[in-house]
């Protein structure tokens, strides 16, 4: 296991924001108005992602560790 450095002040990389904020895109032109119907467009859009999207998501976390170091826990593009 390789031990990355790691900025003391990050700003949140984490991949699966970006899968919400997706969600949130598709599902917010819908007239949501019950928690459960909300679970049901969820769980339905989350099933229609593709597979790719979580490949490209994870292979991208050495850019985005290696793009924060860079920018010494700065804004990067992530």
């Amino acid at each position: 296991m390789v031990e990355l450095p790691w900025p003391f002040m990050f700003p949140d990389q984490n991949p699966i924001k970006n899968v919400w904020q997706l969600l949130k895109i598709k599902i917010s032109k819908k007239k949501i108005k019950t928690t459960r119907r909300l679970r049901v467009e969820l769980a339905k859009k989350w099933n229609w992602l593709p597979v790719q999207l979580a490949k490209n998501l994870v292979s991208s976390i050495d850019r985005r560790v290696a793009t924060l170091i860079e920018s010494g826990g700065d804004f990067t593009i992530y």
